[in-house]
């Protein structure tokens, strides 16, 4: 006797798994979106939560080849749920592109150390952003084919660490607020309507910039995890007070957040060791779940931290406690999936509230041109 989960997405493959079973599934539970909050006049983002039409919970004494004749797709003895009819989970080659030629204000800096080919680099380039890859000065000739994209500059190599070099891109940005991203960024995408689909245009950068300038309390703000923002879930257009990662608009003029005159410090857990210092200076921060940053898994690419600051030894306890040691009232030490993190309790900054900026101009809708486009994706 085996179990297998059979999912289905229309109510005519629903009464089909219940002939081809003989049981009844239990019907799924859909939702409205979140409330917009702030996000008016923005991108449109209608994301409601979106659940299998029906789940049937299948025990069979059948075998796997018989399974797969009758659900009309490959079930080896490994398979644990499907869904019928078989989901095609491409996107093809549809992405998102604009018409409005409106381009991002912030420069945009790309830190990478060990990654001549510089995912986020390809990425940036397939959109059509303008960006400079930061590199130490021993890197600049492993980085000659993207030309005069690759800085440099005369800062502390010996760390083994980011943050030297991240102080220095603060240093020279040569204005107020500039985008800061790690190198390992597959792609980016927009969500909406329970997808997500790939960004062809650094268009999204802009309409990010425009939302996020009309707050003059907000001390850091950024693009969240493809992985973190489920197409399938009501998740609002953003989360206020929690951590900024990998892919971060900086705001220089933060006042009591610097240590030394500098925004950056220590070795590990750089970004959310920041967002705690500017949530505690009383400024808010907020991640966008409309415009995603498709980061890849942490370790999964060799090169920048993960030779370095990740190879510790020690199933990451240092670097778990380092943060811990920093903000002990709200960081502690936890075991999971067993290696050692960090779990920190952003409820202390939940009353950080955002105020809007009486040098904002009047928020009305922005034309950015975005549309979806069947072949962009694979356009160069």
């Amino acid at each position: 006797m085996r179990a297998i989960k059979i999912r289905t997405a229309t109510a005519d493959a629903t009464e089909r798994v219940r002939e081809i079973t003989g049981i009844d599934g239990r019907l799924g539970k859909w939702g409205p979106a979140k409330p917009l909050g702030e996000y008016t006049g923005m991108p449109e983002f209608v994301q409601p939560k979106s659940a299998e039409h029906c789940l049937f919970e299948f025990e069979t004494d059948e075998t796997s080849e018989s399974l797969s004749e009758m659900l009309d797709q490959k079930i080896t003895d490994k398979t644990k749920s499907v869904w019928f009819p078989k989901l095609n989970r491409s996107l093809g080659d549809w992405a998102w592109i604009d018409d409005s030629g409106l381009r991002p204000r912030c420069p945009i800096f790309v830190l990478s150390k060990g990654r001549p080919q510089c995912i986020t680099a390809r990425a940036l380039s397939r959109m059509g952003a303008d960006f400079k890859i930061v590199v130490e000065p021993a890197e600049v000739g492993d980085y000659s084919a993207w030309g005069s994209h690759v800085i440099t500059g005369d800062f502390d190599t010996t760390t083994q660490s980011s943050i030297p070099v991240r102080n220095y891109i603060d240093d020279i940005a040569g204005c107020d607020r500039y985008w800061l991203i790690d190198d390992n960024i597959e792609d980016f995408n927009i969500l909406n309507r329970n997808q997500k689909y790939v960004c062809r245009t650094p268009v999204i950068f802009r309409a990010a910039e425009d939302f996020f300038g009309r707050f003059d309390n907000l001390g850091m703000a950024g693009l969240n995890y493809y992985s973190f923002a489920k197409k399938t879930e009501a998740v609002p257009p953003y989360y206020l007070n929690t951590r900024v990662y990998s892919c971060t608009l900086m705001h220089k003029n933060v006042n009591g957040v610097r240590i030394d005159g500098k925004l950056w410090r220590g070795r590990y857990n750089e970004d959310t060791d920041l967002s705690l210092r500017v949530l505690k200076a009383g400024y808010s921060t907020m991640i966008l779940n409309t415009f995603l940053a498709g980061k890849m898994t942490t370790q999964r690419a060799s090169g920048g931290n993960t030779d370095s600051v990740y190879a510790d030894g020690d199933n990451r306890l240092a670097f778990a406690e380092s943060l811990r040691d920093q903000h002990p009232d709200v960081a502690k030490v936890v075991k999971k999936f067993g290696r050692w993190h960090h779990s920190v309790d952003y409820s202390p900054f939940k009353c950080n509230n955002l105020h809007s900026s009486p040098t904002s101009p009047t928020v009305e809708l922005v034309d950015y041109g975005l549309r979806l486009d069947p072949s962009a994706r694979r356009t160069k």
